[in-house]
């Protein structure tokens, strides 16, 4: 009697180890991770680059992360690059298969998205552009995105704190003094606010959830704090 009862207990006790995730399909893996300018019926729609390097990230298998930058794979930048993908899970239009996070973040389906990614990259394009040098003067920061259409109510101001925190750490960025530290934290906060904006838009849009919100709000205050530890750094 106790050996029919033994595999029973030693689920329970793992809390959960005998779950089984779903693996989706290469279309439902498409489908979620596609580049926002596809279209949701492209089957070899490229697949967008920042949800795959925080999957890599969350991961936490040593090859696939093996190249990804510093500020994404600590705890923080881990955390901000979470609210890009759960916002791709909480689209119907993306996830109709329901697929949660731990679905694509375990090891096997990151693999097969980043299978997926080399094969949907798109033909390389031929140019005449003369080839950049030493010289080149560097681009330009990335700018904060512009005020939304979308009234964000209380919950977008830990955003537009961050906003701000952003274009002061981007200014000291253009600086030929500043090393490559500063330099590579203003374009990661650039992007992060971007992907941020987008998220708690497309929230308010699909009816507000205060729990979303508070999440992605949350991950700016976050990323305001980091940009003022790197100000303080730079002075």
């Amino acid at each position: 009697m106790n050996k029919f009862y033994l595999p029973l207990g030693a689920c329970v006790l793992a809390l959960g180890a005998c779950t089984r995730l779903h693996e989706p399909t290469d279309a439902q893996l498409t489908q979620l991770l596609r580049n926002e300018r596809a279209a949701a019926d492209d089957a070899m729609a490229p697949i967008d680059r920042t949800a795959l390097e925080c999957l890599r990230a969350w991961s936490g298998d040593s090859g696939l992360m093996q190249g990804l930058s510093p500020a994404l794979v600590d705890e923080a930048g881990r955390k901000n690059c979470r609210v890009r993908v759960d916002g791709f899970i909480a689209d119907s239009t993306r996830n109709a298969a329901q697929l949660t996070f731990e679905d694509v973040s375990a090891t096997a389906t990151v693999k097969r998205a980043v299978a997926l990614a080399r094969e949907h990259a798109p033909a390389p394009v031929a140019t005449t552009t003369t080839p950049r040098t030493a010289t080149a003067p560097a681009e330009a920061p990335i700018q904060p995105p512009a005020q939304p259409k979308t009234d964000l109510g209380a919950f977008g101001a830990d955003l537009a704190d961050a906003e701000e925190q952003c274009r002061k750490v981007q200014e000291v960025a253009a600086s030929p003094s500043q090393d490559q530290r500063i330099a590579a934290f203003a374009s990661f906060c650039g992007k992060s606010l971007t992907r941020l904006r987008s998220t708690m838009e497309t929230i308010m849009r699909s009816g507000g959830n205060e729990e979303k919100l508070r999440t992605v709000s949350e991950s700016a205050k976050n990323l305001a704090n980091q940009a003022r530890m790197t100000l303080g750094v730079a002075k």
